[in-house]
């Protein structure tokens, strides 16, 4: 009794220890289901069927013609068969090309005969006049604009006076020359840069009744507003002493200095006569100096 009890147990240990390996081998290794590959499409093959060549016949030993490449003859006609090359014949010569036969001459035409004038033909008749209609003016041209006028400069007193001298040094100069004088005068011309003995001692008595003149009579203007500058002055004398004309070469920033110094030469004209040997066969003398008014009130010529 005791033995059986013992195999019976030892029985079911096993079954429980069986049980339990296999339940753990079970929970321990896990399975994932997974779907089938596709099928991967199998590559194709591509046959071209070509057709054998027949093998080319050996060429001959002794060829008859010479080509770029091996051709096989294209008949079987004996060289004593071929005809020979014609050898091409010249051209005839034509016949000269006959005259054209001369034209007939053409025959005169009668002249046409002037068709006859037309008959006149009976006069339109005049139209009557509308009684009550006045009669259509010419309207009148209408007058071309003028042109504007400038407007008149009003002539300042220094500026008539300078006309005014101008004019009379040309007229006394017209009246004073010889009826042999040219019209266009031989110059003698001097300037700061003379060295000759007679024109620079002209010249110094000159300068000095300029510049004295020129103290004495200095622009009230120019003194007024304190005006300094420098100007060129070509002044042209005749034989004795007197003026022909002032010109400013190179004028100064202020008008008024130039005005005044063409004032202070006509101020001390005339002046002495020129010596001879000065104008040495010369008609004129033009005298060339540079004008300087100083702000501090003097006046002076270098």
């Amino acid at each position: 009794m005791a033995a059986t009890d013992t195999r019976t147990r030892r029985l079911t240990l096993a079954v429980l220890f069986s049980a339990g390996a296999h339940l753990f081998v079970l929970l321990a290794v896990g399975f994932t289901w997974q779907p089938p590959h596709p099928r991967s499409a199998q590559p194709m093959l591509d046959i071209a069927l070509v057709r054998e060549q027949p093998e080319p016949e050996p060429p001959p030993e002794k060829p008859e013609f010479i080509a770029n490449a091996d051709r096989s003859g294209g008949g079987e006609q004996t060289a004593a068969g071929r005809r020979e090359p014609v050898t091409p014949q010249p051209p005839a010569p034509k016949p000269p090309a006959s005259p054209p036969p001369a034209e007939p001459a053409p025959e005169p035409q009668p002249s046409p005969q002037p068709a006859p004038a037309p008959e006149p033909g009976p006069e339109p008749p005049e139209k009557p006049e509308v009684a009550g209609k006045a009669e259509e003016k010419a309207a009148p041209p209408e007058p071309e604009p003028q042109p504007e006028k400038p407007p008149k400069r009003e002539l300042s007193a220094t500026d008539i006076l300078r006309s005014s001298q101008e004019v009379a040094a040309n007229e006394s100069f017209s009246h004073s020359r010889s009826p042999g004088e040219s019209d266009f005068p031989d110059k003698r011309r001097i300037s700061a840069s003379t060295r000759e003995h007679a024109a620079a001692a002209y010249m110094r008595s000159w300068i000095d009744k300029i510049e004295r003149i020129g103290n004495m009579n200095y622009p009230e203007e120019a003194r007024r507003r304190g005006l300094g500058g420098r100007l060129i002055l070509e002044v042209t004398l005749r034989p004795d002493g007197s003026v022909v004309s002032v010109d400013v070469l190179e004028p100064s920033r202020y008008p008024v200095l130039d005005q005044a110094a063409q004032r202070i030469v006509d101020l001390a004209a005339p002046f002495a006569p020129v010596p001879e040997r000065v104008l040495k066969g010369n008609d004129l003398l033009v005298i060339t100096r540079t004008w300087e008014f100083s702000r501090g009130q003097n006046f002076s010529t270098h």
